[in-house]
């Protein structure tokens, strides 16, 4: 009997059926879509890093501060800057000569004050 339930089942033998026959090749599913979804991820971390460490031409902050070191320069008499002697941001120490003041108008102030004297001192004599 076995023998006839070979022949029934087109030679195959009993308990296999049609599902023991290799499954037909599957169409591929296409990928291009996870590759278009990966390049969007890609792009979207690549903008927020470049957002996130470029350095900008605004500091944006909600409770920040900003300190800094910082002195008065005043001179002693009022005129005219004739040359800085220091450049930017460089460090210096007290007493040290920053800038020169056109001394022009105080020359001219001493010379008339000394023609004064001689003017003076003639009447004594």
């Amino acid at each position: 009997m076995a023998d006839n339930n070979e022949t029934k089942n087109g030679g195959e033998k009993p308990g296999q059926g049609p599902q023991a026959q290799p499954a037909k090749a599957e169409k591929p599913t296409a990928r291009w879509p996870w590759f278009v979804a990966g390049a969007v991820v890609l792009c979207f971390i690549a903008i927020v890093l470049l957002i996130i460490f470029l350095p900008h031409r605004r500091e944006k902050t909600d409770d920040a501060y900003v300190a800094a070191h910082f002195a008065t320069v005043a001179p002693r008499v009022s005129g005219q800057v004739a040359s800085v002697a220091v450049g930017d941001n460089q460090a210096v120490r007290a007493g040290q000569i920053v800038a020169t003041i056109d001394d022009r108008d105080y020359r001219t102030a001493l010379d008339q004050v000394q023609a004064a004297q001689e003017v003076d001192l003639a009447r004594v004599d």
